[in-house]
């Protein structure tokens, strides 16, 4: 019986002294608040282990690449704080890792047997962004970007990529910027105006470079680029000029042209033509120039931004043809205007109202010259008031708009006088001119003159005259021009229907009788009928210099008569305290004779050949 127990006792110490692996130590313990923050190649594993006594167990950790833990590496934990603590190093990038903890005394160890896992970061592309573009204007642009993340490799290079239009094409600018994180910018410059650009911010780290999205704007719009071609064809009152516009300044060009004056520095304000829009070469055709002057000229191209203008270019008129010329003394020779003078309340529908005058300022009304030389206004001329909205062309002599504010006397000096009232108690009611002086009143080279006083809008040039410009013929220079100057065809004029209107040819000196066969010349008493041309044919004799003098009627008051049969164009002259005047023409008859001041006539004026 003794031997069967102490067999049992020997039995119970062997097992006692075999313990199972997978036992706890004998200090119980826990292990919680497990962690890894891995990295590329380094992983930080920490948790929190205390004996349920309050001691330290000393811990290690095993690390795996197999989930059996199969050749599992041992790491001996740091206690940082109140948690054990280590830096794996020298790991792979990408890679799964597996680890668990193992608890250990100084006599035996135990695995706690949950398995846990960590991956550590791959190499990537940076994240880089683009920044809006600030500050932009005609021709520059603040852009940039930022490097949010290097992708775990250090950013070496960083900037933008941009080029003109919508997409980052391959024929992009580049501007490098720095390295590393964070933002960056620059000022893109020497933009053109009105255009549309992109780009996008790039990095570059160890593995790839990375592009940011893709930002876009547009400069704001400049004036235009335009350069003024070189004058030619300059004759004694027209020259050929133009431009080209070589940029619209990122806006359309809707005008453009050239402008010119007897100035430097000439502007659309001025005298210009308009040669349609848009970008190009253009040519422009000056008219209604004087002969013998110095003209100032350049291109201009206007779009929302403002006018450009082009450089100077200077030339100057040659002398009038003689051909052109018609002498009305020993001495002077003029040319005649290319129509009757016209005035209109209103600029006879259009948005002009007032007209320059001599000294500065200006008048109410427009005057301008008829667009054709066979032009008569006829019985509209009834309609003349301070306010009419059309055009009237037969006048009171004298009444070019103005008065002297000394002269207390006259009233019947502007455009749209038709009273035949008396002036004072002095004067009769003949009293039209400047009344200073009623018996011996005189408008030759003074204000009265309707060419000395007003600019005139010359519609066939496009252009308005400034004042004294035109001038009005004198009683002598009409007698000298109809009776008395030679000529070389021997002809001063004819008797003719121009386009269906009656009236008087008046030919230049030097007109050649082969440029056109006229009948009856020189013939006071011929009809109208002796000469019956077209338009076509007038195109002809004008081409060549010839003056035609509409028979346009006759008002008194508001009454318009003889319009088509009576013709008489007023001089400057004065003859009594009554009468003025002019040339008077009807089929049978020409001559330079007096008139009544207030009856309305036709003005024909003049200009002076240099």
């Amino acid at each position: 019986m003794k031997k069967l127990a102490f067999v049992i006792i020997v039995a119970c110490l062997a097992i006692t002294s075999c313990k199972r692996e997978d036992e706890p130590p004998t200090i119980c313990s826990t292990v919680d608040n497990v962690e890894a923050i891995p990295e590329y190649t380094t992983c930080v594993v920490s948790c929190k282990n205390k004996s349920v006594d309050g001691k330290t167990i000393k811990m290690r950790i095993l690390l795996s690449e197999s989930e059996s833990m199969r050749a599992a590496e041992s790491y001996t934990m740091d206690l940082q704080s109140d948690s054990l603590r280590y830096n794996l190093t020298d790991l792979t990038m990408g890679c799964l890792y597996y680890y668990c903890f193992e608890l250990y005394t100084a006599n035996d160890s135990y695995r706690i047997k949950k398995v846990y896992q960590f991956r550590t970061k791959s190499l990537t592309q940076p994240n880089v962004i683009t920044l809006n573009p600030e500050n932009i204007t005609s021709s520059s642009a603040v852009c940039g970007g930022e490097v949010i993340d290097d992708g775990g490799s250090e950013v070496t290079e960083r900037g933008i990529l941009w080029n003109v239009g919508n997409t980052l094409s391959s024929n992009y600018n580049k501007v490098t910027l720095g390295s590393g994180l964070g933002s960056f910018s620059t000022t893109l410059t020497s933009l053109a105006g009105g255009t549309t650009y992109c780009y996008m911010a790039y990095a570059v780290n160890g593995t790839d470079t990375a592009l940011g999205n893709l930002a876009k704007f547009t400069t704001t719009a400049t004036i235009p680029t335009v350069t003024t071609s070189s004058v030619s064809n300059i004759t004694s009152s027209a020259a050929t000029c133009g431009g080209n516009v070589t940029s619209d300044g990122g806006a359309t060009v809707n005008a453009r042209g050239v402008c010119w004056s007897t100035s430097p520095n000439p502007t659309i304000s001025g005298n210009h033509t308009t040669n349609g829009t848009g970008t190009g070469s253009f040519t422009s055709s000056l008219t209604g120039l004087t002969a013998g002057t110095t003209y100032y000229v350049r291109a201009y191209a206007t779009n929302a931004a403002g006018t450009a203008y082009g450089s100077q270019k200077t030339f100057t008129t040659t002398s009038v043809p003689v051909s052109f010329a018609f002498s009305v003394s020993a001495s002077t020779r003029v040319l005649f205007s290319p129509g009757n003078l016209q005035w209109s309340a209103t600029g006879g529908g259009s948005t002009a109202t007032t007209h320059t005058v001599a000294g500065g300022g200006t008048a109410a009304g427009t005057w301008r010259f008829a667009p054709n030389q066979w032009d008569a206004i006829g019985s509209a001329n009834s309609n003349i008031s301070s306010s009419c909205s059309g055009w009237i062309d037969l006048f009171g002599w004298g009444t070019s708009g103005y008065h002297d504010s000394g002269d207390q006397y006259n009233t019947n000096y502007q455009p749209y006088s038709t009273s035949a009232a008396t002036v004072n108690n002095t004067y009769n009611f003949y009293g039209y001119g400047p009344s200073t002086n009623m018996t011996n009143p005189d408008i030759s080279g003074t204000n009265y003159d309707w060419g000395v006083y007003n600019a005139i809008y010359n519609p066939r040039a496009q252009t308005t005259d400034a004042p004294g410009t035109w001038r009005t013929l004198t009683y002598a220079e009409w007698s000298y021009l109809i009776n008395t100057r030679s000529t070389t065809s021997g002809i001063r004029y004819a008797k003719a229907t121009v386009n269906g209107v009656p009236g008087l040819i008046i030919v230049p000196d030097n007109w050649s009788a082969t440029t056109y066969a006229l009948n009856s010349t020189n013939t006071v008493g011929a009809a109208y009928t002796t000469n019956v041309i077209t338009s076509a044919q007038w195109t002809t004799l004008e081409t060549a210099g010839c003056a035609f003098l509409p028979a346009a009627g006759l008002r008194n008051g508001t009454l318009v008569s003889s319009v088509g049969s009576y013709g008489y164009c007023w001089s400057a002259s004065y003859d009594n305290s009554s009468n003025a005047y002019g040339l008077y023409f009807v089929s049978g008859h020409v001559s330079a004779a007096s008139g009544n001041r207030c009856y309305g006539r036709s003005v024909r004026l003049v200009m002076d050949v240099k």
